[in-house]
């Protein structure tokens, strides 16, 4: 219901402004003065609305960036790790030297 009552809204103003505009028309000197000023407002508020779409997309590119950046970071980290443990797994000293890992590898044979 309330979509209805905004559309209706919207007509009744726009045929009101229409109605008034045809019977009381602006004077014709008054015209290019005011179609001056319609330029240069519709100017202004495209500059600022172009300046703020540029901030918004710099803004989100660093933000990008920067995640980019952390993740990278974190996936070196957890290169690293891979490495590490495929060293240790492989490691026959290391599993045969310790006893509790050595027991460790007797009770469950088929970890790695």
């Amino acid at each position: 219901m309330n979509k209805y009552i905004k559309y209706g809204i919207l007509i009744l103003v726009g045929l009101t402004l229409t109605f008034l505009f045809w019977k009381f028309p602006a004077p014709d000197d008054r015209i290019l003065n005011i179609q001056n000023y319609l330029i240069t407002v519709g100017g202004i508020m495209s500059a600022f609305i172009i300046a703020y779409l540029s901030a918004k997309l710099f803004n989100l590119k660093t933000d990008r960036n920067n995640r980019q950046l952390q993740v990278d970071k974190l996936g070196e980290r957890l290169t690293a790790f891979r490495q590490l443990m495929y060293f240790i797994m492989n490691s026959h000293d290391f599993w045969n030297r310790y006893s509790d890992i050595a027991k460790f590898k007797k009770e469950y044979p088929n970890f790695y």
